[in-house]
């Protein structure tokens, strides 16, 4: 097993709702006040640290999530939040970290979205969030931004490059520094797209399209720097899930995503990664297949997808790393912070928690059995009674359960972490002031849109 080696940090302390700026970033940026008109709910998270000392895996790296999704307080609520993680003492020691804003999915939304619970997001408005961030922050896209539909980019419709390399335009203004290119993005030819990210300052990041020849189509490693770190970023197109032929003829093909992610980890590590973070516009259960393929030393740190509208609450574990995603069409943003503790307690989830959320599931379940019809009818045509029918069912369910568990751990049903962190949601409404300057790109190209 490998060990991530960041300087020597505090722990994290419950970050102030009033204010972005917190305990996780660097000690000498200074505080930046969050704009006006942001609604939150601030969801302390705290417990004892007994479980999570038990765990001998030796990965090192922590995880603060901010996540800044559409989500009124009453929803929130209602979601099952509560006192969840693994708080840590408070120390006196300097706080070092590396904070990522992620989003994705916008499918060429360059202004609100006319949304069923009111107009939100917009590229002037995450512009506006970029900007009071910290200097050393990453700032990420998980593609799928360029366009709403997924077309072959074997000709070039001008309203549709134009609305994408506005898309790419703008993320050059507002800092985005690498965006994956998925499906949606390929709306726009290579050579044009390559030339827009090139224009904006933006880096194009696929590991596994590749041209005819062999060579990477896009960027398929790079390695930041930010707060004296180094972080290395791998990203994994998805294949086109209805047509085969989808790129015959861009000049591009699919490599392996199990090879090329084992080949990218070790050249990053070598140069002095960190920690590697994984941008998948794979989906879920692909992602999920590729992290179970791999071997411990090839494992990302983290898992960043967009699109799936699954992982927008709570990180879903596979062997120790996290998956997790923005909101999409721009209405959120995704804010994760990275830190080391200086006790290097483990990244991994908590030893036995798995059969303890097992226990609790079957609790659910048993409670859930006792609603439903009166009787079930069996194999000979006899009716049982209610409590025959629940144990029948609850015997099945368990069965049941016991052979996914074979397969894959049952994933914390609460959001959690094994080591401290605070989230907060942020919904980029009307009230955020947008970003003047995002607009002045964003304006024309909305005019002429039918």
């Amino acid at each position: 097993m490998r060990t991530l080696s960041l300087n020597t940090c505090a722990a994290l302390g419950v970050i102030a709702v009033a204010s972005l700026s917190s305990g996780c970033l660097p000690p000498d940026t200074p505080p930046v006040a969050r704009p006006d008109g942001l609604s939150s709910l601030h969801v302390d998270v705290s417990e004892d640290l007994d479980l999570h000392e038990e765990s001998q895996r030796p990965r090192k790296l922590g995880l603060a999530i901010f996540g800044v999704l559409a989500a009124a307080s009453s929803r929130v609520l209602d979601s099952g939040l509560g006192s969840v993680g693994y708080d840590l003492p408070e120390g006196d020691e300097e706080t070092h970290s590396i904070a990522l804003t992620v989003a994705g999915n916008t499918r060429g939304e360059l202004n609100l979205c006319d949304c069923d619970d009111g107009r939100r997001g917009g590229l002037a408005r995450r512009a506006a969030i970029l900007a009071t961030m910290p200097q050393e922050s990453l700032h990420i896209d998980t593609g799928d931004s360029l366009s709403e539909v997924i077309a072959a980019p074997d000709g070039l419709d001008d309203l549709a490059a134009r609305r994408a390399e506005a898309m790419v335009e703008a993320f050059g203004v507002m800092g985005v520094d690498v965006m994956l290119v998925n499906l949606r993005d390929l709306r726009l030819p290579v050579d044009h797209l390559i030339a827009a990210g090139q224009r904006a300052g933006v880096t194009l990041l696929s590991s596994n399209l590749l041209l005819d020849e062999g060579d990477p189509a896009f960027e398929s490693g790079v390695l930041y720097e930010r707060g004296g770190h180094k972080l290395g970023l791998i990203g994994l197109t998805a294949h086109h899930n209805t047509n085969p032929r989808f790129l015959d003829h861009s000049g591009l093909r699919f490599g392996s995503s199990e090879e090329i992610v084992k080949k990218e980890s070790a050249r990053l590590r070598k140069r002095g990664a960190v920690g590697i973070i994984l941008l998948s516009g794979l989906g879920v259960s692909e992602s999920e297949t590729l992290l179970h393929a791999l071997d411990d030393e090839d494992l990302p740190d983290m898992v960043l997808l967009s699109g799936t509208a699954r992982l927008t609450k709570a990180p879903s574990w596979v062997r120790g790393v996290p998956m997790l995603e923005p909101g999409d069409r721009g209405r959120q943003l995704l804010i994760v912070t990275l830190y080391e503790r200086d006790n290097g307690l483990s990244f991994d989830e908590p030893e036995g928690e798995s059969q303890a959320n097992l226990n609790e599931l079957v609790k659910s379940t048993r409670r859930a059995g006792l609603q439903g019809r009166a009787y079930l009818t069996d194999n000979n045509g006899q009716k049982r009674t209610a409590a025959e029918r629940r144990e029948k069912e609850l015997v099945n369910l368990v069965e049941t359960i016991h052979t996914l568990t074979e397969k894959v751990l049952i994933e914390p049903p609460s959001p959690g972490a094994p080591a401290g962190f605070d989230v907060e949601w942020l919904d980029l409404e009307e009230a955020v002031s947008p970003s003047p300057d995002v607009q002045a790109i964003v304006d024309p190209v909305e005019t002429e849109l039918p």
